[in-house]
């Protein structure tokens, strides 16, 4: 016999096997033996009983044409409702355009905010698989497609978050012009900024080498997320820079005033606690310079032996 081709094959051995009376076990072997069956009763048995098994959208939508096509309204409505309870935009059209019914309910609109939401994630989990394979502007745009549909489900918070995530990805692509405007752009339009959008307007402008202007923001943060551990360790950071660069030029007042900071944000920024001991020591501040030198090696003994030459001398004259 000659062959059939593998479509025809498939619906031909498809009806014959419904044709010998093959009971359906499942929600798709039932639809499937439903769109194949020709009379209209069974096929309503068949869509029927493949929703006995779950939800099936399509099964609810095939068995209201059926009822509607067939005059039977009122089991055509309830079955469209039922879809569009099931999340079908298709069925509340139907029941708009056929029936003049405007069909709202909590189980449709609790399943779009669900669907939304998964969207929603679907960008953001995206830009994170990005990232982690360096493509940093495009993770950056697929986090702007997420707080925008953010925007749409009228959740500021997380549109807010993924703006300062945009500001996270253009840091780590070395565009600080765009770090600025993204995390300055959770403040200035979101109600309520997160502590990262501080964090990385003080990044971006240190990207820059305009230091000042990073502390100014990281301070800024701090006078709203207080004890925030990053803008924290970011000022202690910079200060702890610019001290340094002030030592060098033997420039002691400038940099025992950055050193001093740097250590007030940061307690475990022990270099700064030592060469603000050592700026003290060169401004003849002797005492001083003693008690931060002991606060230093009791924190961490291993610093003895680096300080030890101008600690031994201070101990024979204050101890």
């Amino acid at each position: 016999m000659k062959k059939l081709p593998i479509i025809i094959a498939v619906i031909w051995a498809a009806s014959v096997s419904w044709s010998h009376g093959q009971v359906c076990t499942n929600k798709k072997d039932c639809y499937a033996q439903a769109i194949l069956a020709e009379e209209g009763s069974k096929k309503i048995e068949l869509l029927s009983k493949a929703l006995t098994y779950g939800i099936h959208v399509d099964a609810v939508l095939v068995r209201a044409s059926i009822y509607k096509s067939t005059n039977d309204n009122e089991k055509a409505i309830v079955d469209y409702k039922q879809a569009a309870d099931w999340g079908s935009d298709e069925a509340l059209n139907i029941l708009k355009n056929s029936f003049s019914i405007d069909y709202s309910s909590e189980a449709y609109a609790a399943r779009r905010v669900d669907e939304s939401l998964r969207e929603v994630r679907g960008y953001a989990s995206k830009a994170s698989n990005l990232s982690q394979n360096s493509n940093f502007e495009l993770a950056a745009t697929e986090l702007l497609t997420a707080e925008n549909l953010s925007l749409e489900r009228g959740d500021t918070e997380n549109a807010s978050h993924y703006t300062v995530g945009q500001a996270f990805e253009y840091y780590q692509a070395k565009k600080y012009d765009q770090v600025i405007a993204k995390a300055m752009k959770s403040i200035d339009v979101y109600s309520k900024p997160e502590a990262g959008a501080y964090q990385y307007i003080g990044f971006g402008y240190l990207g820059l080498g305009k230091e000042d202007e990073a502390i100014r923001y990281w301070k800024e943060g701090l006078s709203k997320y207080a004890n925030d551990k990053n803008m924290m360790e970011a000022l202690s950071y910079v200060y702890d820079i610019k001290g340094g660069r002030y030592y060098g030029l033997k420039a002691w007042a400038n940099a025992y005033k950055n050193f001093q900071q740097s250590y007030k944000y940061n307690r475990n920024n022990l270099n700064a606690l030592k060469y603000w001991a050592f700026s003290a020591y060169s401004m003849k501040r002797d005492k001083e310079a003693w008690q931060l030198l002991e606060d230093l090696v009791k924190k961490d003994s291993k610093q003895y032996q680096s300080v030890k030459q101008y600690l031994d001398y201070l101990r024979s004259v204050y101890k």
